[in-house]
């Protein structure tokens, strides 16, 4: 996510600082926002580390399990505590993945939801810095507005 400021005529000094200072606000909220991102798909990724890790002792303990010893009722059982094993790994990586592809989105709708803000911010003031008449820029702010 990214936002860019509109430039204005500079009248003074003070105009230029608090440009610079809304460039610096714009890139702490990308740059908190990326950071909350890169947080939450670390910790999925751990997540789903541990899950995997589990997922294959699971399975290499059903094949250390000597196939010719057993008859074949135990057998199937086995394989059936096998796939049992498989669908809840598959249930918990589902819940990982959405868990996260959820926690990732509101993070990234709050950051710009602040950007847009500032944008609007922003432009209000551009638009009565001009001498222009602002009923022109009317349509501009509603569209930014929404």
């Amino acid at each position: 996510m990214c936002l860019f400021l509109i430039l204005k005529p500079e009248t003074d000094t003070m105009n230029s600082m608090t440009t610079m200072q809304k460039y610096a606000e714009v890139a702490s909220i990308n740059g908190n926002t990326l950071k909350s991102m890169y947080d939450l798909t670390l910790t999925a990724s751990e997540a789903v580390f541990s899950l995997n890790t589990g997922f294959a002792r699971s399975v290499a303990e059903c094949v250390a399990a000597p196939a010719g010893s057993l008859d074949v009722t135990a057998q199937i059982g086995l394989q059936a505590a096998q796939l049992e094993r498989t669908s809840v790994y598959l249930r918990d990586l589902c819940d990982i993945v959405t868990r996260t592809q959820t926690e990732v989105f509101k993070v990234g709708t709050l950051g710009a939801e602040e950007a847009a803000k500032l944008a609007k911010a922003e432009l209000d003031e551009l638009i009565s810095a001009w001498p222009v008449a602002n009923l022109k820029f009317l349509d501009v702010r509603g569209l930014v507005a929404r």
